[in-house]
């Protein structure tokens, strides 16, 4: 059985998949007028893929998670470089705690890579959002652990994309954020950082009754960012989107979805004319969903668009 987990779009359309039952990991590209190739990766043990990044010089980043290659049998960064046409490169796993989880990854301007998850620093610890830099050959630069603590409780925190900022300051990751203890409802977390890592301001949205998550973000010319999400319903899920300002101050959100089915976003991009397109699945993940929405000026506050 396959699942499929798309990866960052680029002009050769790559696609990054995850094996449910299988350990392996595996990168697909198909061109438009040739057959493409297909190569696995991976070891002896659970191996996931979650994204990947076109270089400049057109090779391929894919991050993910992999028990097979770390000295204490959980889960740590993975990280695959190739070229061109798949051929491996390096391949190198990051182990700065009990368990890291890496979900996206963007390239510096330095050729090297930011690498977003998040990380249990211990068995006992709450995840925190995490941030991975590593040179062009792999190479550990730094991290950051963002703290997770809320009063006096910690909480689940995740960072599952990043976004460079139009102006080059810096970075935003989007997320999630829970309680620990369970008393509490999911909310996006936004974290902007600056091009070190070091934390700048850092803000929650959504409902304060039901589930919120943070999917994907892009930056906008402005210096602000949109972000996309998944908001708990009775049937499942709507998408919800929401548009900041450069100090993260909410703009405007928007909450997408019909009554009678589930519906969810898994990443967004910004258009040359302005326009964000997105894409997800519908009823109950039986369909490819495809949308678009203005950037500044939605078609219906807080409506279906």
């Amino acid at each position: 059985m396959l699942m499929s987990r798309t990866g960052k779009q680029t002009s050769k359309g790559i696609l990054l998949y995850r094996w449910v039952f299988a350990a392996q990991m595996f990168l697909l590209t198909c061109g438009l007028q040739a057959q493409g190739w297909e190569i696995s990766f991976g070891g002896n043990r659970e191996d996931f893929g979650y994204g990947v990044v076109q270089t400049q010089d057109h090779g391929y980043v894919v991050v993910g998670f992999s028990e097979s290659f770390g000295a204490d049998n959980d889960m740590d960064v993975y990280v695959i470089r190739t070229d061109v046409d798949g051929t491996l490169l390096w391949m190198k796993e990051f182990d700065e705690g009990f368990r890291e989880n890496a979900y996206d990854v963007i390239e510096t301007e330095d050729n090297g890579f930011l690498i977003v998850g998040d990380v249990a620093p211990e068995v006992s610890d709450a995840p925190q959002v995490y941030l991975l830099k590593i040179s062009k050959f792999g190479e550990f630069e730094w991290s950051k652990k963002y703290d997770n603590v809320i009063g006096l409780t910690a909480h689940v925190q995740q960072g599952r994309e990043i976004a460079r900022a139009a102006d080059g300051s810096g970075y935003a990751i989007i997320g999630l954020s829970k309680a620990s203890d369970s008393n509490g409802n999911d909310e996006i977390l936004l974290i902007r950082v600056d091009n070190q890592g070091n934390e700048l301001w850092r803000n929650t949205y959504g409902s304060p009754s039901v589930d919120d998550n943070g999917n994907c973000i892009v930056a906008l010319p402005d210096g602000g960012f949109v972000f996309a999400g998944n908001t708990k319903v009775s049937v499942g899920n709507d998408i919800t989107i929401f548009r900041v300002d450069q100090d993260g101050n909410q703009q405007w959100n928007v909450v997408s979805g019909n009554s009678n089915q589930n519906e969810e976003i898994n990443d967004l991009v910004l258009s040359s004319n302005g326009s964000l397109i997105l894409v997800g699945s519908a009823q109950g993940l039986q369909q490819g969903l495809y949308r678009q929405l203005h950037a500044r000026r939605p078609v219906g506050m807080g409506e279906n668009f």
